[in-house]
């Protein structure tokens, strides 16, 4: 039963790898068992067993047999990969089967105390086999604990590069994120302050454009007014106002009329520096960008309307440069109200890694017509269209030209 339970826990434990043990290990066990009963039925030694006594120490020279004595030593010489457990209980059964051995009689005190001393050397030395065994298996599991140990360092060494390096890869798209939008603040800024430039600029070629149209198409307005004030000042007299009264009122008169065609057209280009004026100022004091009150009320309120006196006052068309000056203002305030819809559409999407590519036409031709429009184009259209249609001034440009090939003088 005993060698049965043990069997069937090394068998649990470590499967089959000790059934050569196993097999010692029963025989050892057995012939134990069967020493132990022999010893307690025997009634002495045999009489041939010779003890001697000569020293006062009893001396047992115990005769074996040689079929049982050497019976375990030819397994041992032919299985001569055995490990050192199953030497050392080989050995143990080989002094169990020479006990066995002993004769079945009586024997003396001394006999049976040096029987007894043999035996319990064997168990001891399997008592200390034992024991080196289960040091060596403890010393095993250790290993493998530590092992164990070891693999789960390594994991959670892994696991701590993964977190390390999703960190930087985390921190890598913050940056990226960062620097996009530092990007983007900064050509929205610029693109607004060219907006405001633009502005400027088309004030300018708006007052140039009003005062060329003024001298060529309002010029006869102007000198009828002056004609007129003339004949006024020439029909004035009377026959009974003095002369040196009628000649100061035909003076003054004639001052009037001058004076009031004068405020007429430097009343209008005073409106529009003005405007030009109150642009540059706004745009100095609020920053990179106008507000959208500035835009909505001032620009396209107030200014419009004034403006639109002020080319009546020169002799153009008031309702054609609104319509103009209008569409300058919405241009402005579709920059200020949506920066980056604008920018990307001239510009194309802001990235840090690669370049964008237009679908249609190129980015760069997107801003040469945009900056070419609101720049160049709709001034002068205000300027112009106000004081003459387009065909006329096809028609003067053509009559231009050839007055500067003929050397012609053109016809005001």
């Amino acid at each position: 039963m005993c060698t049965s339970a043990v069997k069937e826990s090394l068998t649990n434990i470590y499967g089959d790898r000790f059934d050569s043990f196993m097999g010692n290990f029963e025989k050892s066990f057995g012939s134990t068992l069967r020493t132990l009963h022999l010893l307690n039925e025997a009634p002495a030694c045999e009489q041939d067993i010779p003890c001697s006594h000569g020293d006062g120490n009893p001396v047992v020279e115990t005769k074996l047999s040689g079929a049982d004595s050497q019976g375990p030593i030819p397994d041992v010489q032919q299985n001569p990969h055995l490990n050192s457990m199953n030497k050392q209980i080989i050995l143990h059964t080989d002094v169990n089967q020479q006990l066995i051995q002993l004769p079945r009689s009586r024997s003396s005190p001394e006999c049976d105390q040096d029987i007894l001393n043999v035996f319990e050397r064997s168990l001891n030395e399997q008592v200390r086999s034992n024991e080196l065994k289960e040091l060596e298996i403890g010393l095993n599991m250790r290993k493998l604990q530590l092992k164990q140990s070891h693999l789960a360092l390594s994991s959670y060494s892994h696991m701590l590069e993964k977190i390390k390096i999703s960190m930087g890869f985390q921190k890598a798209a913050f940056r990226e994120e960062k620097l996009k939008t530092q990007m983007q603040d900064t050509r929205h800024a610029e693109l607004l302050r060219r907006l405001i430039d633009m502005l400027l600029t088309a004030v300018v070629f708006m007052s140039a454009c009003f005062g060329y149209g003024t001298y060529i198409y309002s010029y006869q307005r102007i000198t009828a007014v002056t004609a007129a004030c003339a004949a006024a000042s020439k029909e004035s007299k009377s026959w009974w106002m003095p002369n040196s009264v009628s000649a100061f009122n035909s003076g003054l008169l004639f001052f009037r009329c001058h004076l009031i065609a004068a405020t007429r057209i430097s009343f209008g280009m005073l409106m529009i520096l003005l405007i030009g004026w109150l642009i540059f100022q706004r745009s100095a004091m609020t920053g990179p960008n106008m507000p959208i009150t500035f835009n909505l009320v001032l620009l396209g309120g107030v200014c419009g309307f004034v403006g639109r006196f002020c080319v009546d006052t020169l002799g153009g068309d008031g309702n054609v440069w609104l319509v103009f000056w209008e569409i300058l203002c919405a241009i402005h305030l579709l920059g200020n109200s949506y920066p980056s819809l604008l920018y990307r559409g001239l510009y194309g999407p802001i990235s840090v890694t690669h370049k964008p590519k237009a679908l249609g036409l190129p980015y760069w031709v997107r801003r040469y017509i945009f900056y070419a429009v609101l720049s160049l184009i709709l001034p002068c259209l205000a300027g112009l269209l106000p004081f003459a249609s387009l065909s006329d001034w096809s028609e003067h440009a053509v009559e231009y030209m050839k007055s500067r090939f003929t050397g012609n003088d053109i016809e005001t």
